[in-house]
């Protein structure tokens, strides 16, 4: 797919958007841009940040950036769109991490949910089902490896008003794909549904969906982003 956004107007059109963000102006850094906007021309991004340098970014300021487009289509460039209530998926191995994140993105008005054990259980106390929650609302979806495998999440990826809203599905802590899959209890590289996941979203014309696959990246051309001390200011 050739650049869209990975380009100065791109990369404009980008700080455009996010300087409206809430409760103040983002302005990123300038590997969280690049990353955006590889993410946004549908290439493969793999991230390696020190901790506290702005990885939540990556997935904060991306969604904030497709759901501009997607409730105005004219701050798009060319022909790429989403969904009018697009949705990201995001597995994390942790559920500190999870509500590490949740928090994170909360606080720039996404409205996030994290699905693991715990927080299912304890909303089936109060008469809420979060999977039927999961269907029509939700910008970000904070799910655990084990609830990505339940039956609960299969049944999810049945029904196209969910499917449908899948705009773009990451993998926090990448790496322990491969530690904790072969030398864990998790069965972390046992994502049967991960397959379900691409594949649903192969069906939607997301210029995302064709490249999400991180667990494939060792063989493909993915897009490498690194930290830096650097900001790009206009």
């Amino acid at each position: 797919m050739a650049s869209v956004f990975s380009t100065e107007e791109g990369f404009t059109r980008i700080r455009e958007i996010l300087a409206l963000g809430e409760p103040e102006p983002i302005i990123p850094h300038d590997y969280q841009l690049e990353g955006i906007a590889a993410s946004l021309d549908g290439q493969d991004l793999l991230a390696t940040l020190a901790t506290g340098t702005g990885k939540t970014g990556y997935y904060t300021f991306l969604m904030l950036v497709i759901k501009a487009i997607a409730h105005n289509p004219s701050k798009t460039l060319s022909t790429i769109t989403f969904h009018a209530n697009p949705v990201m998926l995001v597995v994390l191995p942790t559920k500190a991490l999870q509500e590490d994140m949740k928090r994170g993105m909360c606080l720039h008005g996404l409205n996030v949910i994290a699905i693991n054990s715990d927080e299912v259980k304890s909303a089936r106390k109060t008469g809420r089902d979060l999977w039927t929650e999961c269907i029509e609302n939700y910008d970000v979806i904070l799910i655990s490896p084990e609830e990505l495998t339940s039956r609960h999440f299969e049944a999810l990826l049945n029904k196209p008003k969910f499917t449908d809203r899948i705009c773009c599905f990451g993998v926090d802590e990448v790496h322990l794909i491969n530690t904790w899959g072969r030398h864990s209890a998790r069965p972390l590289t046992n994502w049967a549904s991960c397959e379900s996941v691409f594949q649903c979203m192969m069906r939607n014309s997301s210029p995302l969906s064709q490249h999400l696959l991180p667990y494939e990246m060792a063989n493909r051309n993915a897009r490498f982003a690194k930290s830096s001390d650097f900001r790009i200011t206009t």
